[in-house]
């Protein structure tokens, strides 16, 4: 058979080659190509270059470091940690405290999960949780005059807040069953230390914290603690004001090894001007709503409500072993 082709062109014969002659050909020729790839790029053998002699540093030794610490119970009067705790816990401590500037029980409460407010008026919110009310306010793990004002307590007396949600009758009698709320009092440290924080904020807040904490010998087994607090503020309700005073002094003492024997006294005094008593009607008799601003206060300029507490408190703390403490109180 003949065949043609256009003038110009040439024709390349193209030998084939069949697929079985190809591999056997690749599986051939791969290793030599392989071991004369890897040849060409050994590195030549290098000498170590060692350091200079004054470059060479001998490791320092770390110093001795000692951690104590000590099994905080969270308002069950029992050396528990919160992991052991069968209730649900929440604890506020001072730097939450400090910088979220939480400086009333209220405050911090409206801080917490699991717990809801309510109010009456002015002074007296309440407080609830798990559908009862919170009735139970402890201080140093023991239960405190509890009353509808215990929102006013100054924060900058307390270390820290324990919550527990759930009733507590282990170590305290009957156990409520909305929660316990313990205030962790502030206590003399072995080191001096000295803050002093000012606040100004709206509808002329005014408030001013001082804390100092002095040794009274050189090795601080002897010392003491002063907090004031004093605050002012007005409100966006009509004439409504209030001023407020908080002080903490205590002194703390080392009897021997084990035990620790403290003298402290605490005083609030609280002076709010026109408070509210009871709420502002937000519907007429008929049903319909008034729409008064939200300033409306139907208190007039001189009435009062003052309430001073104060408090003087004696503990001794006796550490039998790791695991028992003595504390009359």
């Amino acid at each position: 058979m003949r065949s043609s082709c256009p003038a110009g062109s040439r024709r390349v014969a193209t030998p084939s080659l069949h697929p079985i002659a190809l591999a056997v050909a690749v599986f051939t020729f791969s290793p030599a190509w392989a071991q004369t790839g890897t040849a060409a790029v050994q590195p030549a053998e290098q000498t170590p270059v060692s350091a200079p002699d004054e470059l060479v540093q001998e490791p320092k030794a770390l110093g001795s470091i000692t951690i104590s610490g000590a099994r905080e119970s969270a308002s069950t009067r029992l050396p528990l940690t919160p992991r052991e705790t069968p209730q649900s816990t929440s604890t506020v401590t001072r730097a939450q405290i400090e910088r979220q500037s939480l400086t009333s029980i209220d405050a911090v409460l409206r801080n917490v999960n699991g717990i809801a407010v309510s109010f009456y008026d002015t002074q007296r919110p309440l407080y609830y949780a798990r559908g009862f009310q919170i009735t139970d306010f402890q201080t140093d793990g023991l239960p405190s005059y509890s009353s509808s004002t215990n929102q006013e307590f100054d924060t900058a007396l307390y270390e820290r807040i324990d919550i527990v949600r759930g009733a507590n009758g282990i170590q305290t009698g009957v156990g409520v069953p909305s929660a316990t709320i313990n205030m962790i009092r502030k206590r003399p440290q072995r080191e001096f230390a000295a803050s002093v924080a000012l606040t100004a904020g709206s509808w002329n807040l005014y408030r001013g914290e001082l804390d100092l904490n002095a040794p009274l010998n050189s090795d601080g087994s002897v010392r003491s603690r002063l907090v004031v607090a004093p605050q002012k503020k007005e409100s966006f309700r009509d004439r409504y004001s209030e001023d407020k005073t908080a002080l903490l002094a205590a002194v703390e003492a080392d009897i021997g090894q084990s035990t620790v024997v403290a003298l402290g006294y605490q005083r609030q005094s609280n002076d709010p001007k026109a408070p509210i008593w009871g709420t502002i009607p937000r519907f007429a008799t008929t049903g319909v709503p008034i729409d008064l601003p939200i300033s409306t206060s139907f208190s007039p300029s001189w009435t009062r409500w003052e309430r001073t507490s104060g408090t003087l408190y004696a503990t001794l703390d006796h550490q039998l072993n790791d695991d028992w403490s003595l504390k009359p109180r």
